[in-house]
């Protein structure tokens, strides 16, 4: 709803937890799930010290977690190709937020939610590079003709210039159902 607050903390067998759902703390869970290094019960400790700022008992730290991540996960949307990293357009992003904000996200750590990280990102209007790459990504491409071809040809070119590399892990719906599914296996061996 518009008037509710965002979250800072979860509810546990009664007892409340004060969690960093800043946009940072988030992105840095990601990435520790990118980490190929880590073994799965290493990520969580990781993860849970990033949310949590002290040490969670093995017994609670799955279940902690998935109230965590259930409490931020991104509504389904079934948008179809990914057009957007938070890893690789990351400058553009922040340049959007400054041009568009006038928000520094780098003097917002720990201090703007993930919620309203997301909702501003989503909503970064048409005149930020990040919206015109977007734009870009998504922009259909006609069958060339001998009347279009040379804008086909500029299409295709501005595609190229402005396409994701490999993609990773970063893909939030996908992160979060790694998530999920690491902690549900976790919740299983502990």
């Amino acid at each position: 709803m518009l008037y509710e607050k965002n979250e800072k903390s979860i509810v546990y067998r009664k007892k409340r937890y004060a969690v960093d759902f800043s946009f940072n703390s988030i992105l840095d869970c990601m990435e520790i799930m990118d980490d190929g290094k880590l073994a799965d019960v290493d990520k969580m400790d990781l993860m849970a010290w990033r949310l949590f700022r002290h040490r969670v008992s093995n017994r609670k730290i799955t279940p902690l977690l998935q109230a965590v991540f259930a409490a931020i996960r991104p509504e389904k949307r079934d948008t179809g190709k990914k057009v957007l990293d938070l890893e690789q357009d990351k400058e553009y992003i922040k340049a959007g937020f400054r041009q568009a904000y006038k928000v520094d996200l780098q003097k917002e750590f720990g201090r703007l939610h993930w919620k309203d990280f997301l909702g501003m990102l989503e909503a970064l209007p048409s005149d930020t590079k990040m919206a015109e790459i977007v734009s870009i990504r998504t922009q259909p491409v006609p069958k060339s003709t001998k009347y279009n071809h040379e804008q086909v040809a500029a299409l295709l070119r501005a595609k190229r210039a402005v396409a994701l590399k490999e993609p990773k892990k970063s893909d939030v719906g996908k992160q979060f159902s790694g998530m999920f599914d690491m902690l549900k296996q976790n919740a299983k061996g502990r």
